[in-house]
């Protein structure tokens, strides 16, 4: 695992890696949800709100997608779900991840991931989330279950208790949102003894996320970018626009 003395390292690499001549199509940021078509393909991410004020304009058509994939290092969290989704729009299209270690559909979310190495252990292993998602209760009954949260319910942690909590874990499985609100970086130095898996939509879909300390990424595959961009921008649902994926590193 590469150690990261410059936490911008990860973004700066998986900037540079979408090439300079691709453009974007049509982007928008909805209340809750962002995506960005490009001519590459189309990605999505979570709208994670707060940080300072927007930077600019947000209308991107047109512009490069790498400038765009570039607002993800930005303090307008915002500005951040937009270079999210448009790095997706590069690194998250089928034809870039189809190969063996691609797992798609079914068994194929973060959740599942982790459940299935949490049955093959003998004893109760220690497990944190770091992010709220359904089916808790059932992770619970198999494993020490510690819940990380931004906004704690009850029975939560704060997130300020990663710093105790982490380096205790056998199992991490934390939100792609970390990427988006820049916490990735010193979660996976925390987590350094775990086996971590990055899940959701916001997921940036690149193996090279492996040389920190990743084990698998669980993300999305955009189908459909116009009913993706549609729902978006009005709130309904995005039905089959997009399919549920999975990197796992090898050996893992």
């Amino acid at each position: 695992m590469t150690h990261v003395r410059n936490p911008w390292e990860i973004y700066d690499r998986l900037i540079e890696g979408v090439p300079a001549d691709v453009r974007v199509v049509d982007a928008c940021v909805g209340s809750n949800w962002t995506s960005v078509a490009a001519e590459s393909g189309a990605g999505v991410a979570y709208t994670f709100h707060g940080g300072v004020a927007p930077a600019g304009v947000r209308d991107v058509a047109g512009a490069r997608l790498r400038d765009v994939a570039a607002l993800v290092k930005s303090w307008c969290f915002e500005d951040a779900s937009l270079g999210a989704a448009a790095l997706n729009a590069w690194y998250a299209t089928a034809e870039k991840l189809e190969g063996p270690s691609l797992l798609t559909g079914e068994g194929s979310d973060g959740f599942s991931l982790v459940m299935k190495q949490v049955a093959a252990r003998e004893e109760r292993p220690n497990v944190c989330v770091i992010g709220h998602f359904p089916h808790m209760e059932e992770l619970a009954a198999a494993a020490h279950l510690t819940v990380l949260e931004r906004r704690p319910r009850e029975g939560d942690l704060p997130d300020a208790a990663c710093e105790y909590v982490l380096p205790e874990q056998d199992f991490v499985l934390m939100t792609g949102t970390t990427f988006t609100n820049k916490t990735m970086p010193r979660l996976l130095e925390l987590a350094s003894r775990a086996t971590v898996v990055v899940t959701g939509p916001s997921t940036p879909m690149l193996p090279a996320l492996f040389d920190y300390g990743v084990d698998a990424l669980a993300g999305r595959i955009v189908g459909d970018p116009a009913r993706a961009l549609r729902a978006c921008a009005t709130g309904e649902s995005f039905g089959d626009a997009f399919l549920k994926c999975a990197l796992v590193r090898p050996g893992a």
